[in-house]
């Protein structure tokens, strides 16, 4: 039978387990809280590019090799941002052998769960048959999925295929509606884009003023096409 002293002593180890557990607890949750913090720093940094240069590459080009391992965890934990992150590594083969087809998978078990970036790079698969059998209509499909949630890259990208009538009916105007929605969000590419419907009317009733207005949006993000474009129409 324990005496009073080893009682006590028994129960302050017992209360010392139990504040060591508690704290392990606690150190798990923040580094996981960090870890969102970082993943969500991530997403918007990667977003500001794709909306300046139309290109995802231009960011995880220079960033996957400090960025991947916490990409890799992401995805560990089930989290979308990590399906889409590693995915895009493995599909240009940053930081990972390159496999498309593994790319695919995530993009589109991200996409499944209504991750817009990723119904847009899926969308994008299926329009270049890259990972996946090419069908432009499934690609329409993704990318209006993704414009549903009002994803200004799949807007324009939306607007691309009825302006060219891929996977769906080419209809100009329809591509003009799409454009200027993705151009309203500040989309350099959507930009461009609309700002050349506008300067050769097509959709739209011909509009230089416009045109010019929408070139300068474009190249005030470094949008190299714009640029030469403002060159141009100021020497006419």
């Amino acid at each position: 039978m324990l005496d009073r002293k080893h009682v006590g002593l028994f129960l302050v180890a017992l209360l010392t387990s139990l504040l060591c557990d508690a704290g392990g607890a606690v150190a798990e949750e923040k580094d996981e809280k960090e870890l969102r913090e970082a993943i969500d720093q991530d997403m918007k940094e990667m977003e500001t590019v794709v909306k300046r240069t139309g290109r995802s590459e231009s960011y995880y080009g220079p960033n996957h090799s400090k960025r991947l391992p916490d990409w890799q965890r992401a995805l560990e934990l089930g989290w979308v941002e990590g399906m889409y992150n590693v995915g895009r590594c493995l599909q240009k083969g940053f930081g990972v052998a390159k496999d498309e087809k593994k790319a695919a998978k995530l993009f589109r078990q991200a996409a499944e769960k209504g991750f817009a970036a990723s119904q847009n790079s899926l969308g994008w698969c299926y329009l270049e048959g890259t990972g996946v059998v090419k069908d432009a209509a499934k690609a329409v499909v993704w990318f209006r999925k993704a414009t549903g949630q009002g994803y200004a890259p799949s807007q324009c990208n939306l607007g691309r295929c009825y302006f060219m009538g891929i996977g769906v009916a080419k209809v100009e105007p329809q591509a003009v509606v799409w454009y200027r929605k993705s151009a309203d969000q500040g989309n350099a590419v959507a930009q461009f884009n609309l700002a050349e419907c506008y300067r050769k009317g097509t959709g739209v009733a011909k509009d230089e003023a416009e045109a010019v207005r929408w070139f300068r949006e474009a190249a005030e993000q470094g949008n190299a096409a714009a640029q030469r474009a403002l060159e141009r129409l100021e020497k006419e």
